[in-house]
């Protein structure tokens, strides 16, 4: 069983299919999907700031990786949304 829903390869490629069609849409189910990505990533710094402002703070970045990923330069999604 593998820990994500969706896997590097699952996220280019609905990077290269919905790549003409409105971003709203596919976009926010990737959000929805790797939410859990944030969330745990936020779990460890509970003890520094309120656990719902780490919470947004890791959405809001989870969302800026979505809007900034290039699956053309072969780069992982996961690696690229703990960078932001």
């Amino acid at each position: 069983m593998s820990y994500y829903d969706l896997s590097n390869l699952d996220i280019k490629m609905m990077y290269i299919v919905n790549e003409n069609k409105d971003p709203t849409q596919w976009m926010s189910e990737i959000f929805v999907q790797t939410k859990f990505f944030a969330e745990a990533r936020a779990k460890k710094y509970k003890k520094t700031l309120s656990q719902e402002d780490l919470f947004q703070e890791a959405y809001l970045g989870l969302w800026e990786a979505i809007l900034t990923y290039d699956y053309q330069k072969n780069f992982d999604f996961y690696r690229w949304a703990q960078w932001n």
